[in-house]
């Protein structure tokens, strides 16, 4: 939404973005029991937070609540107002799937590479209704490659799905036994595209394979 205000120069435009997270159905997210007039109410997890019981301060909420609320040229609030502006840092929230007697639960990640709208990697636990470590890649979807091969120009796309960032491309060499190492800025976290360029082995008798795995 776009509005104007009368300043000294003249008209001044405002531009006001607001993205807010809507649980459907029993799903629940995990909020703070005291609101913060800038950050709001939704707590950023860091890497390795339990999540399970809510802990003290904090309960799973039903209600729509605002991630990021941007006024142009000026203003920014809202819990990913870092990310939207660029930290490095990744940011998580705790989510709780089905009802309070079965609960699955499970985490988001945002970060700047994915923008704020959407998260770029998240999982959830696999049993019920045990608790989740947020960035634990033992609970994020497994990955899926497709690698189309150019036989002209020597290279290959490999691509993978979902389209989750932060991931660590690694190349195999067949010997005797399976020798990994990754992949040049494979692990890149401003790359924008899940995929990745790679040089087609010289010899048809060198055995090379390729494996995606989550960023440590």
């Amino acid at each position: 939404m776009t509005t104007y205000l009368d300043g000294i120069g003249g008209w001044i435009p405002y531009t006001t973005t607001r993205i807010s997270m809507v649980p459907l159905g029993d799903n629940r997210i995990l909020v703070s029991d005291e609101l913060n007039p800038v950050l709001g109410d939704v707590p950023i997890l860091t890497r390795g937070s339990l999540i399970g019981t809510a802990p003290l301060g904090t309960h799973w909420a039903k209600g729509d609540r605002t991630l990021v609320h941007r006024i142009e040229p000026s203003g920014l609030n809202g819990p990913l107002g870092s990310v939207w502006i660029g930290s490095p840092t990744r940011a998580y929230i705790g989510i709780r799937l089905g009802d309070s007697e079965a609960p699955i639960h499970g985490w988001l990640c945002f970060a700047r590479e994915r923008g704020c709208a959407n998260p770029f990697n998240w999982g959830y636990a696999r049993e019920i209704p045990a608790p989740i470590v947020a960035g634990d890649p033992k609970t994020g979807p497994p990955l899926v490659m497709s690698m189309p091969l150019s036989r002209v120009a020597r290279r290959a796309e490999l691509s993978w799905r979902p389209a989750v960032a932060g991931v660590v491309v690694e190349e195999g060499i067949l010997n005797s036994e399976v020798t990994w190492h990754a992949l040049e800025n494979a692990s890149d976290p401003t790359f924008s595209l899940p995929r990745t360029s790679i040089s087609v082995p010289s010899s048809a008798d060198e055995g090379h394979v390729f494996r995606v795995r989550p960023a440590p």
